[in-house]
């Protein structure tokens, strides 16, 4: 596109014992920090998203529906899950009642912990496959070196072994948005309609996983036009076919797999209308800009090393006129843009280019090597650039090594009590039973069998006048709703009642620390004292 010739295929140089044995390696490391720790909260479900997917899998399997009747996301978690579920109900699984009325919509019956552990199972699966897909793009890419470079950095990025731990969209999203990236390279190379109609169909999965997955059709169509030798041969390239069948194939991909959009468009329509609001909204007490957020989110989630090397990597794609990887820092780029223009922001959302950070980061390293060592002597019968390249290697996997001492360390402290789980014990150890207890989101998990509740999404939504005719004595809150509104000049009404709500007898408060993961629980006794408030 820019004037030189289209260079030849690259193909990955030949596969030794030696590399065979550092893949496996960086393949059972990640897959062991991504399975440690993976049946946290046994038997309570503690993580706000996952129920979304849950419960509304368990509604399929038991009403025999295919819909989901739930579009926060688009359908294809929806299926796996359900699957998932089936095959844990056919061996004895729990009840699919999940609507108890005094759940929230994030919590389940502890009996029916083992389908979320079948669905964060299946996310981990796919988090492992990830680190070997990510070396086979970048081996085609730049060679052996270049694909274990970025298997490692994908192995050991704290944000995909975190949320390789939970059944939600971001981390299936992320190995489909790779596997668009492998399947457009080898159509490059193979230069057949079928494989720009699998890229396509590749990504309109990737878009049937989560919605700002649409964002990867940028990278089939950036690679097909990439073949052109001008910009003016990308023009004509337009007018072929081959973009359209691409297009076709993922829209194709899209519907046969969330096929709601056009049997239930108005409830798709719906709900990606209220999530446009929620997203545009923002959070309590957010302070920063998205972009600044996900700079900052992206630096600690891959790690500050491998991030600079990502990002510098796809400046030299561009700089260096690579045209064969533009798709790389196209994707990069147009991602972040997008997930940047809400006000609402996840660290979460940064998934899908962390393959391609990587591969972008084992490029430029083989590359800069390569250059640097062009025509100098060997040593001992082994080249300079592959001796440098491996001691590259070294310095990159000591580099990473932080990255997953935190991985593994997180994963042993998610497999410790939660907060709630410590103050759930207490309550039961410590209040009589059938006292009347108002709880909020993120708190303890109690049963009408163990206490008359009066439950909230928040506290604040009830005056205090309510909560003594109510009788309650205890309130429960949780730092994952207080911190949002506590000391927030944003929303005066709801920081009056934890400012009131604080300066209430605390009889009972766990915090976090390196062996204790969850939310600061905290729970206060209503009476009718001075301190009680009016």
């Amino acid at each position: 596109m820019y004037g030189r010739p289209w260079p030849g295929p690259v193909a990955p140089r030949r596969t030794t014992l030696a590399t065979a044995a550092a893949l496996v390696t960086l393949i059972a490391l990640g897959g062991f920090v991504r399975l440690l720790g993976i049946d946290f909260g046994r038997p309570f479900a503690y993580h706000p998203d996952e129920g979304i997917i849950v419960g509304s899998a368990m509604d399929m399997v038991r009403d025999r529906d295919w819909n989901p009747h739930n579009f926060f996301y688009s359908s294809l978690m929806f299926d796996v899950q359900a699957v998932a579920t089936g095959i844990v109900r056919s061996f004895g699984g729990g009840s699919l009642e999940h609507d108890q009325g005094w759940l929230f919509g994030s919590e389940a019956l502890p009996r029916q912990f083992d389908y979320f552990l079948a669905g964060r199972s299946v996310v981990a699966l796919m988090g492992i496959v990830t680190i070997p897909v990510t070396f086979a793009i970048g081996a085609r890419s730049g060679g052996i070196g270049v694909g274990l470079i970025a298997a490692a950095i994908a192995a050991a990025a704290p944000l995909h072994v975190a949320n390789s731990h939970y059944i939600t969209t971001d981390v299936p999203l992320t190995l489909l948005c790779a596997l668009t990236l492998w399947a457009a390279l080898e159509a490059q190379r193979r230069r057949g309609d079928r494989w720009w109609v699998l890229a396509g169909l590749v990504a309109g999965l990737a878009i049937s996983t989560k919605w700002n997955g649409a964002v990867v059709i940028v990278v089939p169509l950036v690679a097909y036009l990439a073949t052109a030798d001008t910009f003016r041969g990308a023009g004509a390239l337009l007018r072929r076919r081959t973009p359209y069948l691409i297009l076709a194939a993922a829209a194709l991909a899209l519907l046969v797999t969330t096929p709601a959009i056009l049997f239930d468009a108005a409830a798709v329509r719906d709900f990606l209308v209220l999530q446009g609001e929620l997203y545009a909204r923002g959070r309590a007490n957010e302070r920063s800009d998205s972009l600044t957020f996900h700079v900052r989110a992206l630096l600690d989630g891959i790690g500050f090393v491998a991030s600079v090397l990502g990002l510098s990597g796809c400046v030299a794609i561009v700089v260096g006129r690579h045209r064969r990887e533009l798709a790389i820092p196209a994707f990069v780029v147009a991602y972040l843009l997008v997930i940047s223009i809400p006000a609402t922001h996840y660290e979460r959302n940064l998934l899908p280019i962390v393959p391609y950070l990587s591969i972008a980061a084992g490029l430029l390293l083989v590359r800069a090597i390569e250059r640097w060592t062009r025509g100098r002597p060997t040593f001992g019968g082994i080249s300079t650039t592959l001796l440098t390249i491996g001691l590259v290697m070294i310095a990159v996997f000591a580099a990473l090594a932080p990255g997953y001492a935190a991985s593994y360390a997180e994963g042993r402290r998610m497999g410790s009590p939660d907060t709630r789980t410590v103050a759930r014990d207490w309550l039961l150890a410590n209040v009589p039973r059938k006292s009347i207890v108002a709880r909020e989101q993120y708190t303890p998990q109690l049963t009408p069998d163990e206490y008359r509740l009066r439950n909230h999404d928040f506290l604040w939504q009830r005056n205090w006048a309510w909560y003594r005719e109510q009788g309650v004595r205890y309130l429960i809150t949780s730092s994952l709703v207080y911190a949002r509104f506590y000391e927030n000049p944003d929303a005066p009404t709801q920081d009056t009642f934890y400012t009131e709500l604080f300066g209430l007898p605390e009889v009972f408060r766990v915090d976090p620390d390196p062996d204790t993961p969850g939310p600061t629980i905290r729970i206060f006794e209503l009476s009718g004292g001075a301190q009680a408030p009016i």
